[in-house]
């Protein structure tokens, strides 16, 4: 009986009690499942249970929906959120938290509060009119960041319980800088469509002056004067600052990546057009038309060659 006691001590004195909460965070994002990041006694807690979750590249993706429906709405704290992990090192892509806010506050007027929680720089977005609503962006280095999107739960963005239990899974914060990227424009809206084409590849594929547009939104388009079925007719570059990448398609199409940056393809008989992906709400879109009866191939590959050499000179992917 002595021996067990003794057993049964040294076990608590190790700390018997391996519930978890003692747990070291991950040393990387990279470790991390955002399904998991709220403990099943957290979801309980907030009332929320997983929905769905996604995996696109850099992000990884968890949503999460209020188990609370058939109570009174009033009180029925966060109807929904969505949890985003980027990790992501490319040279022309935004990971970190304090760039991804200032994309917001850019395009979107949201207005960007900076708090510290555990240690870690928590900037909280919004309120601010939707898509964006309330964001809170948590830092964790240079290339890797969460992002939070909660939803109902007050009028001020103010989510103290659930910014503090997500601060606390997160590897420990790095104070490093992230890259300047000072050779890159800050957004499409600085952005001039008939000054993305190096002159180069404007002469090789016997390129017109290009004509500036802005009915619906900017674009620049180069006529060839090609007469012959098949040729190369007509080249245009546009400015999307509204909407996502997708179009109205909304991801169904075709997707090529460019010097890490997604592409979404439109073609038909004669078109085809690249949409590069640079935030949320917006994008540039390559497209080349040839002349009838035409090829679809044959202008993709025109447009492919087209957005290689485009891609260096526009902002950095922030989505």
């Amino acid at each position: 009986m002595g021996a067990v006691a003794a057993l049964v001590l040294a076990g608590c004195a190790d700390g018997g009690d391996d519930g978890g909460d003692g747990a070291p965070p991950p040393a990387t994002v990279a470790e991390l499942d955002p399904c998991e990041l709220l403990t099943a006694g957290d979801q309980a807690d907030l009332r929320l249970r997983v929905s769905d979750r996604a995996e696109e590249g850099h992000r990884r993706s968890c949503s999460f929906v209020t188990t609370n429906v058939l109570d009174d709405p009033s009180r029925s704290g966060i109807s929904g959120l969505e949890l985003v992990l980027r990790d992501s090192a490319a040279p022309n892509r935004v990971a970190d938290a304090p760039r991804l806010a200032e994309t917001y506050q850019r395009e979107r007027d949201a207005e960007v509060t900076t708090t510290t929680v555990e240690g870690r720089t928590v900037l909280q977005v919004g309120p601010s009119t939707l898509p964006v609503g309330c964001r809170l962006l948590f830092q964790v280095n240079a290339t890797s960041s969460l992002e939070a999107a909660p939803r109902g739960g007050g009028q001020d963005c103010g989510f103290p319980d659930l910014t503090r239990l997500l601060a606390a899974t997160l590897p420990a914060p790095d104070s490093e800088a992230p890259r300047a990227d000072h050779d890159r424009p800050v957004d499409v809206l600085g952005l001039d469509p008939c000054q993305l084409v190096p002159q180069d590849r404007q002469v090789a594929l016997r390129l017109g002056k290009g004509t500036v547009s802005a009915e619906v939104t900017r674009s620049c388009r180069y006529h060839t004067g090609a007469t012959a079925p098949g040729e190369l007719s007509l080249v245009s570059i546009t400015l999307w600052t509204s909407g996502a990448a997708t179009g109205a398609d909304d991801g169904g199409q075709p997707t090529h990546v460019v010097n890490e940056r997604t592409a979404y393809e439109t073609r038909d008989d004669t078109r085809c057009a690249y949409r590069l992906e640079v935030t949320a709400a917006t994008s540039v879109e390559i497209s080349s038309v040839v002349l009838e009866p035409g090829d679809g191939e044959t202008a993709c590959r025109t447009t492919a060659g087209l957005a290689a050499d485009i891609e260096p000179g526009l902002p950095l992917i922030a989505t």
